[in-house]
């Protein structure tokens, strides 16, 4: 079976109110099987994501072509009388007035572009674009490509894709209603266009928290320090941390043996802390005593130095400790299923509450079930384009059989 292939627009300015982070979302779909399109109008984007994907043999960068129009003012008139027929019958609201006589002599006759774009060609199964600002208007190169790529769309009976990379509030109202599905930055993005009569269902919120954060205009700095693919689990493989500590091996290896019990694939990093037991290196103690429980009951497994805990922990689905260390809440507040786990010792109060304690090993082991069927089904960039073009072929199907 081919792969499937998505066109993915973006304009100057749009890729800019990221700082460029919105170009990784096509190396994430292509890593998830996606070929990608990428077409922008502009050559300093289309650097920057050529050197960005110059071993990703799945995107391929264009820039769009445009043709510099000259209007005479009787083709202005001839545009401007075409409008007006096509708006006669509104009315401004709560009035009688015509709403083509406030705007046809400004936005209908002097709004008209002067850049034309040959139509898009080739067969994808989805368009995905980076929305552009009612407030920040694209400049009319990317306005006349952002169109193209709606009709292409359309054309080719494919879902049309908005992610959102501006505040909510700035997405043009016309814009919210032709695209068939939106991917958004958070709560108050969905709630606001569910309010503005996208179904519920079309509105998608990417559960990892750095998926979310390539479509944010303000940057993370330790989201930003999660970029490296290598940290990039595939789809569906559970990421579990388990972090070091110099005498509690018993309480390790009770935590080793409860995440080898979870069935599916798994992805487990063993974190060190920088102790030493008197003249044993950390990493003696680990090969002689560890290891072999992580080899018997894990398999395979990769080893991370202090200096690169924290990225790995901000890209694990579950943490487990048996001590609390600071770093555990802040991976709470991202999402991440934070636990200390000691049999030997009661829970403390007042701890951070987002953090768990346990001392049981069957409860973390269901814990971590849980958190592995979670990854199986959460949303994802991927997803949500495999899920709307499966939507649409079904919507297709119907309209056939009709």
């Amino acid at each position: 079976m081919a792969e499937p292939r998505a066109l993915f627009v973006v304009g100057e300015r749009e890729a800019s109110a990221t700082s460029m982070r919105v170009l990784q979302v096509p190396a994430r779909l292509a890593r998830a099987g996606w070929h990608v399109d990428l077409l922008t109008e502009s050559e300093a984007v289309a650097a920057h994501a050529r050197e960005r994907y110059g071993e990703e043999p799945r995107v391929e960068v264009t820039v769009a072509r445009f043709d510099d129009r000259f209007w005479t003012m009787r083709q202005r008139d001839a545009f401007a009388k075409t409008f007006i027929r096509l708006y006669s019958d509104l009315v401004v609201p709560g009035t009688d007035m015509p709403f083509w006589k406030m705007v046809a002599f400004d936005d209908f006759l002097w709004h008209v572009s002067r850049y034309s774009m040959a139509r898009i060609e080739g067969t994808h199964d989805a368009v995905v674009l980076a929305a552009p600002s009612a407030y920040e208007r694209p400049r009319d190169q990317a306005d006349v490509m952002y169109t193209n790529a709606v009709y292409h769309a359309r054309r080719l009976g494919v879902p049309a894709v908005g992610l959102q990379v501006y505040p909510h509030t700035d997405l043009p109202a016309l814009l919210v209603q032709v695209l068939d599905e939106w991917v958004v930055g958070d709560e108050q993005a969905a709630a606001h266009l569910i309010e503005q009569g996208v179904a519920r269902e079309r509105v998608h919120l990417p559960a990892d928290p750095l998926e979310r954060h390539l479509l944010a205009s303000v940057g993370d700095p330790l989201l930003e320090r999660l970029l490296d693919p290598g940290l990039e689990a595939p789809d569906g493989t559970l990421t579990v941390s388990l972090i070091n500590h110099a005498s509690n091996r018993l309480q390790l290896r009770q935590a080793i043996e409860a995440v080898g019990r979870v069935p599916g694939d798994k992805r487990v990093f063993f974190c060190f802390v920088g102790l030493n037991v008197r003249e044993l290196t950390e990493e003696d103690v680990f090969e002689d005593l560890i290891a072999p429980v992580l080899r018997e009951h894990v398999g395979s497994y990769y080893t991370v130095g202090t200096q690169s805990m924290m990225p790995v922990l901000l890209a694990s689905d579950v943490i487990v400790s048996t001590n609390y260390l600071r770093p555990l809440a802040l991976a709470a507040r991202y999402g991440r299923l934070a636990v200390v786990f000691d049999p030997l010792r009661e829970p403390v109060a007042h701890l951070d509450e987002r953090v768990r304690q346990l001392t049981d090993a069957a409860e973390l082991e269901a814990l971590v079930r849980e958190a592995a069927a979670r990854r199986a089904g959460r949303c994802t960039l991927a997803r949500v384009l495999e899920r709307a073009r499966q939507r649409r072929a079904t919507h297709s199907a119907r309209r056939v059989r009709a």
